[in-house]
């Protein structure tokens, strides 16, 4: 316990070493905040209580479809710097000498992406719910803690940090090369489901429902749309969470067989 309590101490000194580490999380959190923020900005002018048609209801102010991508595209990229930053630099090559239990290394690396990804996650949107609250809080009541479905909307927001990076990771060590992987990372968790969506086949359905894009959209507390003519149902919310689990197990999965079967 004590060999792997100072491997993870490695890797976090590895991590919080990397500048791009450093400012991709400050830079994504100023982005993330600021989308927000604009949003509830913007909300609160353009419309007010009473209107009869209102976009505001405290809740999808606190974490936009922006901010959602940006994480998915940040934290993915950070998740795969993680992994491939050694491989590309040659640092595995030491790594794998001073530890030649590899997945000890992996397990060590994912477990301090996910603790760095969640503590980001926590902090990010605890500050967005203070802010966009405070904001939208004169016209139309900020939305109190016990409210219902808030905690799924904002579990399911914390949650797509770590989920991010556990892809990243994953496809960095399927690929091990810097921009391939980024661009993987990219296609896979931002244009895929923006992209890949039928009104008739219904296999091109599932696919976009099963990306975690789809999954975070679903999960926002409100009623599943139900089957209509020309139109699929939405993914339940039980089906969302499955959609969260195998995306967050597959990807360490693939990283654990990779690393003992591939040399160096």
């Amino acid at each position: 316990m004590n060999d792997f309590k100072n491997l993870m101490a490695a890797e976090w000194i590895k991590m919080r070493s990397l500048r791009s580490m450093r400012w991709g999380m400050v830079l994504s959190a100023v982005g993330i905040l600021w989308m927000n923020i604009n949003a509830a900005l913007a909300d609160a002018s353009n419309f007010k209580k009473g209107d009869s048609h209102s976009p505001v209801d405290g809740q999808h102010e606190i974490f936009t479809n922006n901010s959602h991508m940006i994480v998915l595209m940040v934290f993915g990229a950070l998740g795969a710097i993680l992994m491939v930053g050694e491989y590309s630099t040659g640092l595995i090559r030491g790594t794998f000498a001073a530890v030649p239990d590899r997945s000890a290394v992996v397990a060590a690396k994912i477990v301090v992406a996910i603790l760095a990804a969640t503590g980001a996650g926590v902090v990010i949107v605890a500050a967005s719910y203070a802010c966009t609250q405070a904001i939208i809080a004169g016209d139309y009541g900020a939305l109190s803690p016990a409210t219902h479905g808030l905690w799924i909307f904002l579990s399911a927001s914390v949650l797509l940090f770590p989920l991010s990076a556990l892809v990243g990771i994953g496809l960095g060590t399927l690929i091990r090369n810097s921009a391939s992987t980024i661009v993987a990372v990219v296609t896979i968790l931002m244009l895929i489901p923006n992209f890949v969506v039928s009104r008739i086949h219904p296999w091109i359905n599932d696919i976009h429902n099963a990306m975690p894009f789809t999954a975070w959209q679903r999960l926002d507390g409100s009623p599943g749309r139900p089957a209509a003519p020309g139109v699929f149902a939405d993914p339940t919310v039980g089906g969302s969470w499955s959609v969260y689990a195998v995306w967050a197990v597959v990807p360490v999965v693939m990283a654990f067989v990779l690393v003992r079967k591939r040399d160096v």
